[in-house]
């Protein structure tokens, strides 16, 4: 289970009033041997690198060596 937070989106126009979006605060790799990436869809697999590439991103510079090796073997692209 995730924790999100909600903030205010910027992105959208004011024409309907104020937008909401989810912030990701628990950060963890989607095991990579659980998934049969060959069902995945092209959308699937660029959310799923994405959030890899976000989880990478925000642990990488508190980790080091094998745990560090860890992580990116496990938030490698399909």
């Amino acid at each position: 289970e995730n924790l999100v937070a909600n903030r205010l989106h910027s992105g959208f126009e004011k024409t309907y009033g104020d937008f909401l979006e989810f912030e990701t605060l628990t950060l963890c790799p989607i095991h990579l041997d659980c998934i049969v990436v060959d069902m995945l869809t092209d959308e699937e697999k660029d959310w799923l690198n994405s959030y890899h590439q976000t989880v990478q991103e925000r642990l990488a510079e508190h980790l080091s060596g094998d745990v560090l090796d860890w992580l990116i073997y496990n938030t490698r692209k399909i």
